[in-house]
């Protein structure tokens, strides 16, 4: 009986442990000019934006928009080409302060880091 209690109080222990609680990050801090290198992303509220990168040689007037949800950790950033299709890419924010905003691509495993500009 004290084998029986031992491992069930072993196994309980290892479960509640083994729980890891998820972070959350403040909406409000994504809306901003985000910049990383010549890549710029604008994060407006309602969930709106636009990206652009001045190595294309390619302005903000000239920036693809997007629209961005997010949903716990999760940033869900869907792309409108120009012929109006839509593209999804889905994140996992790994930083989000006043100045820093760090995102990881769920397919990649590659993580971005970006600083606020405005």
């Amino acid at each position: 009986m004290k084998k029986i209690c031992l491992f069930a109080t072993l196994f309980v222990f290892v479960i509640l442990s083994s729980c890891k609680k998820e972070e959350s990050f403040d909406e409000s801090l994504i809306p901003g000019k985000w910049q990383t290198g010549t890549e710029f992303w604008v994060y407006e509220f309602g969930g709106l934006g636009h990206t652009w990168d001045t190595a294309d040689d390619v302005t903000e007037d000239e920036a693809q928009s997007f629209t961005w949800e997010k949903s716990d950790t999760r940033l869900t950033v869907t792309h409108i080409g120009e012929m109006g299709e839509m593209i999804p890419k889905t994140y996992t924010i790994t930083t989000l302060t006043n100045t820093t905003f760090a995102i990881k691509d769920e397919v990649t495993g590659r993580v971005t880091t970006y600083n606020r500009v405005e």
